[in-house]
Protein backbone atom coordinates (compact mmCIF):
# COMPACT_ATOMS: atom_id res chain seq x y z
CA UNK A 1 0.00 0.00 0.00
CA UNK A 2 2.94 2.66 0.55
CA UNK A 3 4.06 2.18 -2.86
CA UNK A 4 0.23 3.34 -3.35
CA UNK A 5 0.27 5.94 -1.65
CA UNK A 6 3.48 7.41 -2.97
CA UNK A 7 2.46 7.04 -6.82
CA UNK A 8 -0.50 9.04 -5.72
CA UNK A 9 0.70 11.46 -4.30
CA UNK A 10 3.11 12.08 -7.32
CA UNK A 11 0.32 11.92 -9.72
CA UNK A 12 -1.95 14.35 -7.72
CA UNK A 13 1.09 16.61 -7.73
CA UNK A 14 1.81 16.69 -11.14
CA UNK A 15 -1.79 16.90 -12.62
CA UNK A 16 -2.43 19.68 -10.40
CA UNK A 17 0.51 21.48 -11.27
CA UNK A 18 1.08 20.88 -14.99
CA UNK A 19 -1.60 23.45 -16.29
CA UNK A 20 -1.03 26.24 -14.10
CA UNK A 21 2.77 26.47 -14.65
CA UNK A 22 2.96 25.15 -18.43
CA UNK A 23 4.80 22.03 -18.06
CA UNK A 24 2.44 20.13 -20.46
CA UNK A 25 4.90 17.51 -21.42
CA UNK A 26 7.55 17.66 -18.09
CA UNK A 27 7.65 15.54 -14.97
CA UNK A 28 7.22 18.44 -12.26
CA UNK A 29 7.94 15.18 -9.40
CA UNK A 30 8.95 11.61 -9.27
CA UNK A 31 9.61 9.39 -6.43
CA UNK A 32 13.09 8.73 -6.08
CA UNK A 33 15.66 7.32 -3.46
CA UNK A 34 17.48 11.59 -2.73
CA UNK A 35 20.78 9.91 -1.02
CA UNK A 36 21.63 8.51 -4.48
CA UNK A 37 21.76 11.68 -6.36
CA UNK A 38 25.40 11.87 -6.78
CA UNK A 39 25.12 8.32 -8.96
CA UNK A 40 22.00 9.47 -11.26
CA UNK A 41 24.00 12.77 -12.31
CA UNK A 42 25.10 11.30 -15.56
CA UNK A 43 21.88 9.84 -16.76
CA UNK A 44 19.26 10.80 -19.30
CA UNK A 45 15.87 8.84 -17.87
CA UNK A 46 13.43 10.38 -17.48
CA UNK A 47 12.81 9.52 -14.31
CA UNK A 48 16.43 10.45 -13.08
CA UNK A 49 17.09 12.37 -9.88
CA UNK A 50 19.11 15.49 -11.13
CA UNK A 51 17.60 18.59 -12.36
CA UNK A 52 14.08 17.30 -11.02
CA UNK A 53 11.74 17.74 -7.73
CA UNK A 54 12.30 14.27 -5.72
CA UNK A 55 9.88 12.72 -2.76
CA UNK A 56 11.50 10.07 -0.65
CA UNK A 57 10.03 8.03 2.09
CA UNK A 58 12.18 8.56 4.80
CA UNK A 59 10.82 7.36 7.91
CA UNK A 60 7.48 5.38 9.23
CA UNK A 61 5.63 5.37 12.55
CA UNK A 62 2.98 3.97 14.00
CA UNK A 63 0.47 6.57 16.05
CA UNK A 64 0.13 5.12 18.94
CA UNK A 65 -2.77 7.48 19.90
CA UNK A 66 -5.09 5.43 17.29
CA UNK A 67 -4.15 2.25 18.68
CA UNK A 68 -6.50 1.29 21.42
CA UNK A 69 -9.41 1.73 19.46
CA UNK A 70 -10.95 -2.40 18.60
CA UNK A 71 -14.30 -2.05 16.84
CA UNK A 72 -16.60 -4.28 17.48
CA UNK A 73 -19.70 -5.21 15.43
CA UNK A 74 -23.19 -6.67 16.55
CA UNK A 75 -24.59 -9.63 14.19
CA UNK A 76 -27.61 -11.79 15.27
CA UNK A 77 -26.96 -11.28 18.73
CA UNK A 78 -23.04 -11.71 18.82
CA UNK A 79 -20.07 -9.34 19.10
CA UNK A 80 -17.67 -9.69 16.75
CA UNK A 81 -14.06 -7.83 17.05
CA UNK A 82 -12.15 -6.66 14.46
CA UNK A 83 -8.40 -5.64 14.23
CA UNK A 84 -8.24 -1.78 14.30
CA UNK A 85 -6.88 -0.07 11.24
CA UNK A 86 -3.47 0.64 11.33
CA UNK A 87 -2.75 4.26 11.49
CA UNK A 88 0.80 5.58 10.26
CA UNK A 89 3.00 8.48 9.93
CA UNK A 90 4.92 8.53 6.88
CA UNK A 91 7.80 11.20 6.59
CA UNK A 92 8.31 12.66 3.26
CA UNK A 93 11.10 14.14 2.21
CA UNK A 94 10.63 16.86 -0.84
CA UNK A 95 13.89 17.59 -2.90
CA UNK A 96 14.26 19.98 -5.11
CA UNK A 97 17.52 18.93 -6.83
CA UNK A 98 18.34 21.45 -9.48
CA UNK A 99 21.79 22.92 -11.04
CA UNK A 100 20.55 26.66 -10.47
CA UNK A 101 19.10 27.34 -7.10
CA UNK A 102 16.71 29.74 -7.70
CA UNK A 103 14.58 26.96 -9.60
CA UNK A 104 14.89 24.87 -6.88
CA UNK A 105 13.03 26.99 -4.47
CA UNK A 106 10.98 27.52 -7.26
CA UNK A 107 9.78 23.83 -7.27
CA UNK A 108 9.31 24.14 -3.58
CA UNK A 109 7.18 26.54 -3.41
CA UNK A 110 4.73 24.33 -5.86
CA UNK A 111 5.06 22.24 -3.23
CA UNK A 112 4.17 24.59 -0.38
CA UNK A 113 1.16 25.39 -2.16
CA UNK A 114 0.30 21.96 -3.18
CA UNK A 115 -0.47 20.74 0.34
CA UNK A 116 -1.46 24.15 1.81
CA UNK A 117 -4.62 23.26 -0.72
CA UNK A 118 -4.71 19.49 -0.47
CA UNK A 119 -4.47 18.61 3.06
CA UNK A 120 -6.21 15.12 2.44
CA UNK A 121 -6.20 12.71 -0.64
CA UNK A 122 -8.38 9.96 -0.61
CA UNK A 123 -7.06 6.57 -1.70
CA UNK A 124 -9.03 3.50 -3.49
CA UNK A 125 -7.35 0.18 -4.00
CA UNK A 126 -8.62 -1.47 -6.49
CA UNK A 127 -7.79 -4.74 -5.62
CA UNK A 128 -9.64 -4.93 -2.16
CA UNK A 129 -12.01 -1.65 -2.95
CA UNK A 130 -10.59 -0.14 0.16
CA UNK A 131 -10.63 3.51 0.95
CA UNK A 132 -7.37 5.24 2.55
CA UNK A 133 -6.53 8.79 3.69
CA UNK A 134 -4.28 10.88 3.68
CA UNK A 135 -3.59 13.20 5.64
CA UNK A 136 -0.92 16.57 5.41
CA UNK A 137 0.85 18.35 7.88
CA UNK A 138 3.74 20.27 7.64
CA UNK A 139 6.93 18.86 10.15
CA UNK A 140 8.94 21.81 11.76
CA UNK A 141 12.52 20.49 12.82
CA UNK A 142 14.92 22.56 14.71
CA UNK A 143 18.43 23.25 13.57
CA UNK A 144 19.39 20.89 16.37
CA UNK A 145 17.46 18.06 14.47
CA UNK A 146 18.71 19.38 10.98
CA UNK A 147 22.37 17.89 11.94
Amino acid sequence: MLHIAIENIVTEFNNYLKPLVGFDDKIILIAGDISRHEKQEDTNDQNAIQNNLVLTLVNIEEENTLKNNLPQVEENGRFIQYQPNLHLNLYLLFSANFDRYSEGLKHISYVLQFFQIHKKLILEEPASKQRFFLYFNLLNIGFEQLN
